[in-house]
């Protein structure tokens, strides 16, 4: 589960692990929409290194991977309900994503929220989901596909989802499909 930290940058931080300090690290954005959005993200090497700015549009964006650990920071830029979300989907050089939040999510998110979040990252061995716990609606979509494929992975946890009555069309669909080395899901009360 994410770590809330309201004194940090970003509504959201990513900090991301690789096997190798090179190749590029492709990024998406979704805001509500199957199709990816345009927005700004901030990245930085390591964990304290000053933050670059980086335009994502569509799906050719890339951050170059110069290090083991990089962070990728970015604001919520709601559209109504619909949060700006990332995608890191099909990298191979991938093995850890943990999350930071300046503060727990609450009330309703809208669609296509972690949408193919991790998708085909076949080396990760350990990945971190947000914290939702204050959120009582949520779109359709709802984290879609979010660690399908990642055939390495040991164990994963699923969002606290205790408070929310309200779901849309394919809410958690293939959350962990394809996830063959999953010895523990963590689930929590639905």
């Amino acid at each position: 589960m994410a770590q809330i930290n309201p004194s940090q940058d970003y509504d959201l931080i990513a900090t991301l692990k690789f096997a190798e300090p090179k190749g590029d690290c492709h990024i998406y954005l979704h805001r509500g929409k199957f199709a990816t959005a345009s927005g700004t993200v901030y990245y930085r090497y390591g964990d304290s290194a000053k933050w670059k700015e980086l335009t994502v549009k569509g799906d050719k964006t890339i951050i170059p991977v110069s290090d083991y650990v990089m962070q990728v920071g970015l604001n919520w830029d709601k559209d109504g309900d619909d949060y700006t979300t990332p995608s890191f989907r099909n990298n191979s050089n991938l093995t850890e994503i943990t999350f930071s939040q300046k503060a727990i999510l609450q009330g309703r998110i809208g669609n296509y929220f972690f949408y193919f979040f991790a998708y085909n990252c076949p080396n990760l061995v350990a990945l971190d989901v947000p914290d939702i716990s204050g959120v009582t609606e949520v779109g359709g979509y709802f984290m879609v596909a979010y660690a399908q494929g990642c055939s390495s992975l040991p164990s994963l946890p699923v969002p606290d989802t205790a408070n929310i009555t309200e779901v849309g069309d394919y809410f958690l669909g293939s959350y962990a499909l394809d996830c063959h080395r999953l010895q523990s899901l963590s689930v929590s009360n639905m």
